[in-house]
This record gives C-alpha cells, sequence and structure tokens, in this order.
C-alpha cells in the first residue's frame, strides 16, 4: 500500500486491512522517494494515496471499504452496531457520547 503518515483514507485503509488481519507492506511516499516515483509510475504521475498494489499485479486507488472486501473475497461487514450509550447534561446542553470506537447519536 503507498500512502503517508497523514492522510486520513490511508489510516482507515490501514485500519481496515490489519482489522482483517490481511498483510500488507506500507510505502510512505512522503520519506521515501524512490517509492513516490513507483506510486507516480502507477497512477499516471499522480500522488493519489492509498493505492493498493496486490500480488496479482492488479491496483485499487482510494478504494472504499466495500472495493476492497470484494477484491480480498471477503465478506462484506456490518454497519456499526448501537453498543452504549451515556447520556449527560451540562450548562452547554445534553450530550450522547460512546466509548472509544463506537458511534453515538443524540436523542432529543
Amino acid at each position: 500500500m503507498f500512502g503517508t503518515g497523514w492522510c486520513t483514507d490511508c489510516k482507515r485503509a490501514k485500519h481496515f486491512l490489519g482489522e482483517q488481519r490481511v498483510h500488507y507492506g506500507f510505502v510512505d511516499v512522503d520519506a521515501d522517494p524512490a517509492g513516490r516515483a513507483m506510486l507516480q509510475q502507477i497512477n499516471d504521475r499522480k500522488d493519489i494515496i492509498p493505492t493498493l498494489v496486490f500480488d496479482d499485479g492488479s491496483v485499487l486507488v482510494e478504494p472504499s471499504n466495500a472495493e476492497r472486501s470484494a477484491k480480498l473475497g471477503l465478506q462484506q461487514t456490518r454497519p456499526a452496531r448501537w453498543r452504549a450509550l451515556c447520556w449527560s447534561r451540562s450548562p452547554r446542553g445534553s450530550h450522547a457520547r460512546a466509548g472509544h470506537g463506537h458511534r453515538s447519536k443524540a436523542i432529543q
């Protein structure tokens, strides 16, 4: 995978691959000039990240989780479930929050 440390889509791709226990290599194109040159060769001289190159030579550029799942033959994961909701009131109003990694929804 070609990417950078600051790229949000690259972080999402790395998280997805790690979550699915997919072994991959990472080339930080900001730190590796040769890696950037390879990325530009793959993407018609453009720095488009994340770019994933597979063992069969196929390439996915800025893929969604669904596209990554399909390419890897993985079953699409279900959307996030509502697990826990913590409700608090403060002088600034009412707030809902969930623990790390969980979605929250304010209910009025």
